[in-house]
């Protein structure tokens, strides 16, 4: 197999801005450089009402034992991600005329798709600020080498390079990392980077207890899918220190995305509910 050729990019320029866009193009795309208020509250409502009524649908059928209520997964799915691309289109500005609006509506979709509008949308800035500038690589993007830093790394930087780009790897845990690592746990100097710390702390805090409420509606265990509700409920039984022992370690595990300190507490209150029998 041949060795792939490497180009030098050192006299590569863009071409002038007025080669690309003539001023017949800019004057048919000038429409849809500004935002269009009245699209994009219908476009939110057509996005927002499906999910809602598909979540709640969902919950409701589970709570219901009726598991074949599952199959919504997919199309609340579906609306999450497009309520996520509004999100976007808020941390851009070009949602609203608005900043205030777009920051606004930003920060609520925020909690809804857990991802932390203020540390998002900052990073997502530099991402486009240095997109395509081989200096300053590494913020909001995927790691990308050159021809050249690719053929120079050894045989094992290749192979961990090559894992890390793999489709599996960038569609399948990737997602998983940063919804909940990289947008989940502040890891920056909270001195340095102190508005990252409050923007995940408030998604984190808001989603928690959000989570917390639909439990108590629904039941904990409906909540957190677990089969068996009923040794969970049970105010007393023969072995009830153990179950609740062993639920409360299964809580602590499923809810430790939320926040190292957040997770085991909402866990701790959920079993609470449960000795309580405050749900039946």
């Amino acid at each position: 197999m041949s060795e792939p050729q490497v180009t030098d990019i050192v006299d590569f320029r863009d071409p002038p801005r007025e080669e690309l866009f003539s001023a017949s193009w800019r004057k048919r795309l000038a429409p849809y450089c500004r935002p269009d208020p009245h699209r994009a509250v219908r476009q939110l409502f057509v996005t927002f009402i499906p999910f809602l009524a598909s979540t709640i649908t969902l919950l409701y059928g589970l709570a219901h034992g009726q598991w074949y209520m599952l199959a919504l997964v997919l199309p609340a799915a579906a609306f999450l991600v497009r309520l996520f691309v509004i999100q976007h289109d808020c941390g851009h500005g070009s949602f609203f005329n608005s900043r205030r609006a777009n920051d606004s509506l930003g920060l609520v979709l925020g909690i809804l798709t857990l991802m932390p509008y203020w540390s998002w949308r900052q990073a997502h800035a530099v991402h486009h600020a240095t997109s395509g500038n081989l200096e300053r690589r590494g913020t909001g993007d995927v790691t990308t080498l050159t021809v050249r830093e690719y053929l120079s790394r050894s045989a094992w930087r290749i192979f961990v390079y090559r894992t890390y780009r793999h489709p599996l790897v960038i569609f399948g845990i990737g997602p998983i990392y940063f919804l909940l690592i990289r947008y989940g746990i502040p890891m920056s100097n909270p001195f340095h980077d102190w508005q990252q710390w409050i923007s995940i702390a408030f998604t984190n805090g808001v989603a928690a207890a959000a989570g917390a409420v639909l439990a108590i509606i629904i039941g904990p265990c409906t909540f957190l899918l677990d089969g068996q509700r009923s040794c969970c409920l049970r105010r007393r039984s023969a072995s009830g220190s153990s179950t609740y022992s062993i639920n409360l370690q299964t809580l602590i595990g499923l809810t430790r995305p939320i926040g190292s300190s957040i997770g085991p507490l909402l866990a701790e209150a959920l079993i609470m509910i449960c000795r309580a029998g405050w749900i039946a």
